[in-house]
């Protein structure tokens, strides 16, 4: 083979080579159950891009995924009943973003919505409920601690984030109030 035939083969693959990698950089892939927000010059897209393959128009920055899927949290309460009893209550959260809340909520806070979001309003409701009610009566109720807790904190939140549910896991109260808790029940 020639000299030129030699440049042409090189020339050729270099070609193919930047060409694969143009094409590369000006796709995107949103994974199922992942909705993606694009950024482009540090502005965000007013609409968020579906899941699945995609073309990147130039000088888009990034895609960056949100998942719409349900999640789960744990959280650890800490409250005072109506008879200023300390409980401790272990909280398991159910919550998902909802599509139309995709792009607000990239925009509007940091970080990760759970954090920033769901968690101190779900606190806020159990406290304020868990106010209302003695220890015993808590322990008693923790269905409708539960009920309550939601209605309130789905309330709090509105609907930027849907939150499924709450599961109280655990109400744990001081050693001495449950201690006499005990002794009341044997007497």
């Amino acid at each position: 083979m020639s000299n030129q035939g030699i440049a042409r083969v090189i020339g050729v693959g270099l070609l193919l080579f930047s060409a694969f990698i143009m094409a590369s950089s000006g796709t995107f892939v949103v994974k199922p159950g992942y909705r993606g927000i694009e950024v482009t010059l540090g502005q965000v897209s007013p609409a968020f891009k579906p899941e699945g393959f995609g073309m990147k128009p130039p000088f888009v920055t990034e895609i960056v995924p949100i998942s719409v899927r349900q999640q789960t949290a744990e959280e650890l309460a800490e409250c005072y009943s109506s008879d200023l009893q300390q409980i401790r209550v272990d909280l398991r959260l159910l919550y998902r973003i909802p599509e139309n809340s995709v792009v607000k909520i990239f925009q509007d806070y940091d970080g990760d919505p759970f954090e920033s979001l769901v968690a101190p309003r779900v606190q806020e409701a159990l406290k304020e409920v868990a106010a209302l009610q003695s220890a015993e009566q808590i322990v008693k109720n923790r269905e409708q601690i539960k009920t309550r807790s939601l209605e309130i904190a789905r309330r709090k939140i509105g609907p930027l984030i849907v939150l499924e549910d709450i599961v109280i896991q655990n109400i744990a109260l001081t050693r001495e109030l449950e201690h006499a808790i005990e002794a009341k029940m044997v007497q």
